[in-house]
């Protein structure tokens, strides 16, 4: 159901504000350090509770004084997001560092692992816990603490409520129904907008790959295909539902940015959506560049759905190859072919669109296999190669089959940059050759250095970026991941 928000300024619900966390995860390497954006799903989550609570948001990747904003804004709940295992740790010290600054304020967490993996925040400082999508179930939850209601509480789908020493679920659906949706759906479409304005302090220190300023959109949720590896899917509970071309291009008008990436997992699968969005952007336009995930076999059944985009600002599409033989695809149910993949990477080509590549190290591979990927993403000429060790995800199909394999359960190993399996190779030498993917490969410079030349990037934004790629192929890094502090608590 959609939530419906009254367009005047309702009355303040006595609970004191709001004060939404997106922390800061010190020990990652490697991603953080050449993407980072917009806490989106925090500004979705703003919107969706304005009417009711004075909101904002601090981010901590940015701003750590957490203390400071918790007394400058006299926040009476605090919501956390988890959104990869890896913020484990960091979630929990900023529930503990809420409570200790002020016990009565009310703790929620939720978010992605907070979701798939809810015993992780069954600890003293966390009231509530929500899972899957939290608009709804955040502002229902902000109406029934403003009633002291806790009967309204306890009807509160997906819900952990603190009782006691224990975190009580208030109620689940039986077997949920898988609804992958053929076309834009009303509690999309109709969502409340995001408070963007929210993380205006914080634009300048944003940035994805070497574009400053990134404006990030969401035009679709969720997922219609089954990976094993995938949590993607598990969040959502086989669900896909998109927005309408209409909203999506009256949400892109309204941002400053000139480089707007869709997170959307699942991007533009279906075509009259996509081509209407495409014509829209067109007719309007609208002078941007666009980032977004896309699978090989919807690119594939429908080229010109893609031709139509990358007309319209489409820059950079990030597939997910994966890997590059039929037996490794099947290992993870990938549910496609190698040669739908190559054959997607000559579609996108030709229409002028770079390749973000993601594939798959197996901790079990030998020296050649790391020798058959270079030359892979080398000759098909893939710009943006992003190589992940294979990693078994708390609440993914992977995890239940692999769980007896891992050598580590530490969260912060769960980053897809450290392997929690045992490998074939020396791990000093596994490591080696992991880094050195990145440095047969590399980001294609010809392209970055066009981007120069045609004014779309300044040669200090490529100077930055190229200094926080060394990370990738410094072998070293890795291995600190061996010698962690151990989490206390």
């Amino acid at each position: 159901m959609a939530i419906s928000l009254p367009i005047f300024r309702a009355p303040r619900l006595s609970i004191g504000p709001v004060l939404l966390i997106q922390p800061k995860n010190e020990y990652l390497v490697g991603f953080n350090e050449t993407v980072m954006v917009e806490p989106l799903s925090l500004e979705f989550l703003a919107g969706a509770v304005d009417d009711l609570v004075d909101v904002s948001i601090i981010d901590m990747r940015v701003d750590p004084d957490l203390e400071g904003r918790l007394s400058a804004t006299r926040a009476g709940i605090v919501g956390i997001t988890c959104g990869y295992t890896a913020d484990v740790p960091i979630v929990r010290a900023a529930a503990r560092r809420v409570k200790t600054y002020n016990p009565d304020i009310v703790v929620v967490v939720g978010g992605h692992h907070a979701s798939l993996s809810p015993s992780d925040f069954f600890i003293p400082e966390v009231d509530y816990l929500i899972c899957g999508e939290g608009e709804q179930g955040f502002r229902s939850l902000i109406q029934a603490i403003a009633e002291h209601n806790r009967e309204k509480v306890k009807q509160i789908p997906r819900l952990y409520y603190r009782e006691g020493n224990q975190h009580v679920l208030s109620w689940d659906e039986d077997k949920h129904r898988f609804r992958v949706n053929k076309a834009p759906t009303e509690d999309m479409t109709e969502r409340p907008r995001p408070r963007r304005d929210l993380v205006q302090q914080y634009r300048d220190n944003y940035y994805f790959l070497y574009h400053k300023n990134p404006w990030t959109m969401e035009s679709a949720r969720g997922c219609a295909f089954r990976c094993n590896f995938c949590s993607v899917w598990k969040f959502h509970r086989g669900d896909y539902k998109t927005e309408t071309a209409a909203r999506t291009i009256e949400e892109i008008r309204q941002v400053d940015g000139k480089y707007v990436p869709f997170i959307d997992d699942l991007a533009f699968r279906q075509p009259a959506v996509a081509q209407e969005l495409a014509r829209g952007l067109i007719s309007e336009g609208i002078k941007k560049r666009y980032w977004a995930q896309c699978r090989a076999s919807d690119i594939v059944a429908n080229p010109e759905s893609f031709y139509a985009l990358a007309e319209a600002g489409l820059d950079m599409v990030l597939m997910g190859i994966e890997a590059i033989d039929q037996e490794a695809l099947k290992k993870l149910n990938k549910g496609s072919k190698p040669s739908m993949n190559t054959d997607a990477i000559k579609i996108l080509h030709e229409a002028g669109v770079k390749i973000w590549g993601a594939l798959i190290v197996d901790p079990d591979w030998k020296e050649d296999d790391f020798d058959r990927l270079a030359d892979f993403v080398n000759a098909y000429n893939i710009e943006c190669p992003q190589f992940t060790i294979l990693t078994p995800l708390p609440g993914t199909d992977l995890y239940k089959v692999m769980e007896n394999k891992l050598v580590s359960k530490d969260p912060r190993h769960f980053d897809f940059l450290h392997t929690v399996l045992p490998t074939r190779l020396p791990i000093e030498r596994f490591y080696e050759r992991y880094a050195q993917l990145y440095q047969q490969t590399g980001m294609k410079m010809n392209g970055m250095l066009q981007l120069v030349r045609d004014k779309i990037i300044t040669v200090d934004d490529l100077r930055s970026f190229k200094n926080k790629f060394q990370e990738l192929i410094n072998p070293e890094i890795y291995l600190k991941s061996l010698s962690l502090d151990p989490i206390i608590g």
